[in-house]
This record gives structure tokens, C-alpha cells and sequence, in this order.
């Protein structure tokens, strides 16, 4: 059990990096990145359009999608008992982006993401597995 926890907090330190490395994405790269993203979507689903709105709707649906992950990873690792620092991640995240040029950092995106954070949080422990009696 302790190996797994140890695990699973190396997982969730190495997605915390990976978030910050997104952050630190130019707008262009960032920009590159949603388009690639879009193009294997509608080639799935051709009657997506490419649009800003569709663009905007992506980028949210991405930024859920990892920090809800986080939340996962973060509720299986020793990291559990400290899960209220995990909601500086998201603050530290925006941050990170005065640094990436043309991009900057927005409440509301740290808000979404603490909001996936909770999400990820309530159901891990709504839905943990009951451990075995004996």
C-alpha cells in the first residue's frame, strides 16, 4: 500500500510539472497546440467547427480534464492528508503565465480549475472502493 501511495505521488508530482510546462507555453505554441488538438477532434467528429467559441470551449474542457486528473492522482498519494496546498497549484499556474509571452493569467481559469480539483476530490471519496473486513 505504501509503494502505491509512493507512486502515485511521484505520478502527481510529475503532472504538476507537466501542468507548469503548459504554462509556460508562448501564446503561440499554446495557440498550436489547441488547433492540433481541434484538428484530431473533428476528424473524429467532422461536424465540429472551427471556430473561437469551439476554441474557447476546448481550452476549458483541457484545463478541467488536467487538474480533475491531478485530484485523481493527488487522492491516491501521500500527498491526501495535504490536499488543500493542491489548490495553490491552479494560483501558482496562472502565475506562471506572466512569464509566457503573449499570454496572462485569469481568475476565472483558476477558479475552473479548482472547481475540477473539488469534482476529482468528492467523487475519489464518494466512491472509494469499501476496504475488506476480515
Amino acid at each position: 500500500m505504501i509503494k502505491t501511495k509512493r507512486l502515485y505521488t511521484l505520478i502527481t508530482i510529475i503532472w504538476i510539472i507537466i501542468i507548469f510546462m503548459f504554462s509556460l507555453q508562448n501564446a503561440l505554441k499554446s495557440s498550436a497546440l489547441s488547433d492540433d488538438a481541434l484538428s484530431i477532434i473533428q476528424k473524429l467528429f467532422p461536424f465540429i467547427p472551427y471556430n473561437l467559441f469551439v476554441i474557447f470551449i476546448l481550452r476549458k474542457a483541457a484545463h478541467f480534464i488536467e487538474y480533475f486528473i491531478l485530484g485523481l492522482f493527488t487522492s491516491k498519494s501521500e500527498l491526501k492528508p495535504y490536499f488543500y496546498l493542491i489548490y495553490l497549484i491552479p494560483i501558482i499556474d496562472e502565475c506562471l503565465q506572466f512569464f509566457a509571452e503573449g499570454r496572462g493569467p485569469g481568475i476565472l481559469d483558476a477558479l475552473w480549475d479548482m472547481l475540477a480539483l473539488s469534482l476529482a476530490f468528492y467523487l475519489f471519496k464518494t466512491f472509494k472502493p469499501k476496504k475488506k473486513q476480515v
